[in-house]
């Protein structure tokens, strides 16, 4: 049999963005309303025709279709329904809550894609469309992580699909040697070392990658020419994935262009474009992968994302996600606490607290509360993000506060505890650990004091002082799960720690590690047991202004501090930018006995 060149148009939908607000209207959702309208109609008129083009969607649950689209739109959900019915239109999975997949937790994640094929608020693809033979997920923001092989085999969903791109809208094509021709084209088994699960996964394009080809022809043509000169001739399927809310599925009236370059005739363009071309036939990606088995196993080792670089760069790099993430952490681990103190017996009201805080955590989890784009991000979405974070902390600090109870005067309790979530799937474990504890004192704390373990010994302390902030340091062991109880001995002096640091203004050294500075305060070694890590300069303190760097060349010690079980150095740095902007860096380098870290 002649092989064929598949073509699948895929549209991803999601109503609820980080640059655009909540209305029905072009600054809003109203964009997505008008051109997924429009999609579905160029579609529905494009098979009047008798030209047998489909369309793969994919859509979030929670804010598109359980929540907005059935009060705004309606009729596009039915359209749908009917060209899934009658047409053999594509469902695919993204995930429920629109989400940060890879940040998820394991039973985060189970959460977010068991509701995107069923939930009780019906919004799922089962409840909406019907039984599926199995699901495809294309991931938002193309994000993937090895672990997801065996979570996602676990929900029923056994294929994958990211860009192979050569736009910065990439997921995977620099994780790992090139493609060949017929790999780019068809499917391949997603792997990972140590992970018994493997997953198909397709590779897709971004309509971005036409400007590579001029047009849809060109490219389709060129496949057609490599995929002749073979020695075996196989299918290929090229897969074109897009945001549904793209005005490029519209087109662009462009007179000089128009009836001369079919790219900017959005969706009809494209499909009029190759229609007539004899050994090209249209479907959608999953169809193809049930009738073409995987040619080879591929393994990406990385988390997987797309935007500016690869991975998670354009992710982690706004501080406002920082703060998020951060609100998001805390609740976390006052759950995991919480039922580190009471086990399996957790009183219904508590329960409660803690079943709101995950509901809170999904939602802040969505990917447009963090927004790629740098800075553009829309005030209310932001708002929206740190109203949920605020209420995920406050319901888990609420459960921890009711598990832990109120501590006697003067004492207070600290506890190990199982540091992850544990799943039928993702077991983790209690583990025995040493650490600095730093505790903030309330102003009403005394001058002097000294802290009491639970045998009644004194142990080792020091106070550190940052401005009027005043902050207790000591160093404990702590066996798997153990919880530990002290008290605050008013008018006593902490015991000597037998290791004290010793603190110069040119050197810090503990037990483990001795760091050494220039006179004019650059780190010129750092030995750890005696091994040296430093030939010195690789610790810089700059900034880019302008298209140029500035650098801190020197560094005044502001204070040395020698507290017997801390040693630190706080020191300060000035440069001046083009124009005689002033700007100042401050540093604090801090060793603790007993403890191989550099704290900075």
């Amino acid at each position: 049999m002649t092989p064929q060149i598949y073509l699948a148009f895929r549209f991803h939908g999601n109503f609820y963005h980080s640059y655009r607000g909540d209305t029905p209207d072009e600054l809003g959702f109203g964009k997505d309303i008008r051109i997924i309208r429009h999609l579905l109609k160029t579609l529905d008129e494009l098979n009047e025709r008798g030209i047998p083009v489909q369309g793969t969607w994919d859509f979030e649950n929670y804010f598109s279709l359980e929540q907005i689209m059935p009060r705004h739109c309606p009729d596009i959900i039915s359209a749908l329904q009917r060209r899934v019915r009658e047409r053999g239109d594509e469902m695919q999975l993204m995930s429920y809550n629109n989400g940060l997949i890879n940040a998820h937790t394991a039973r985060e994640f189970d959460a977010a894609i068991r509701r995107t094929i069923h939930n009780t608020e019906g919004s799922g693809l089962r409840d909406l469309f019907g039984e599926q033979n199995g699901y495809m997920v294309r991931p938002q923001e193309m994000m993937y992580t090895p672990i997801h092989l065996k979570l996602y085999k676990a929900c029923g969903v056994d294929a994958i699909s990211l860009f192979y791109s050569a736009l910065p809208f990439n997921g995977f094509s620099n994780f790992i040697p090139p493609l060949e021709f017929t790999e780019r084209y068809n499917p391949l088994t997603l792997t990972y070392p140590g992970i018994d699960e493997t997953m198909t996964i397709m590779p897709c394009y971004n309509t971005g990658d036409l400007a590579d080809h001029l047009t849809l022809r060109r490219w389709v043509q060129d496949m057609r020419r490599k995929q002749l000169a073979l020695d075996h001739p196989i299918d290929l399927l090229l897969l074109i994935d897009m945001d549904a809310d793209d005005l490029f599925w519209v087109g662009f009236d462009v007179p000089l262009l128009k009836g001369r370059f079919s790219t900017i005739g959005g969706l009809q363009g494209l499909v009029e474009n190759v229609a007539d071309l004899d050994y090209l036939q249209f479907t959608t990606p999953y169809r193809y992968i049930q009738n073409h088995p995987a040619l080879r196993s591929i393994c990406i080792g990385q988390d997987t994302a797309d935007g500016s670089f690869d991975g998670l760069s354009s992710w982690t790099e706004k501080w406002s996600n920082h703060r998020l993430w951060a609100g998001l952490e805390r609740a976390r681990i006052l759950e995991l606490q919480t039922r580190r103190l009471l086990g399996n017996d957790i009183p219904s009201p508590t329960q409660s607290l803690l079943d709101d805080s995950f509901e809170a955590r999904l939602r802040i989890l969505s990917t447009t509360h963090f927004g790629m784009a740098a800075p553009v991000m829309n005030l209310t979405r932001e708002k929206v993000a740190r109203d949920l974070v605020q209420r995920a902390v406050d319901s888990a600090a609420q459960a921890f506060a009711s598990a832990a109870g109120k501590p006697a005067p003067g004492t207070f309790s600290l506890l190990d505890y199982t540091r992850g979530d544990s799943t039928s799937l993702v077991s983790y474990h209690a583990q025995p650990s040493r650490g600095l504890i730093r505790l903030p004192l309330r102003q009403a704390a005394p001058e002097r004091f000294a802290i009491q373990d639970g045998t009644g010994q004194l142990i080792p302390s020091a106070v550190l002082k940052t401005g009027a902030q005043r902050e207790l340091l000591f160093v404990d062991h702590f066996t798997a799960s153990e919880r530990k109880d002290y008290r605050l001995v008013k008018g006593e002096i902490p015991p000597p720690h037998p290791s004290p640091v010793t603190v110069t203004p040119n050197c810090l050294e503990n037990e483990f590690l001795r760091i050494k500075f220039d006179p004019w305060g650059r780190l010129t070694s750092l030995k750890i047991d005696g091994d040296e890590f430093s030939p010195g300069g690789f610790f810089h303190s700059a900034l880019t202004y302008g298209g140029k760097r500035y650098e801190v060349e020197s560094w005044q010690v502001s204070e040395t501090l020698s507290l017997g079980l801390a040693g630190l150095l706080r020191m300060q740095g000035n440069l001046t930018f083009k124009g005689g902007y002033p700007v100042r860096y401050e540093r604090e380098i801090m060793l603790v006995s007993g403890m191989p870290y550099v704290y900075l």
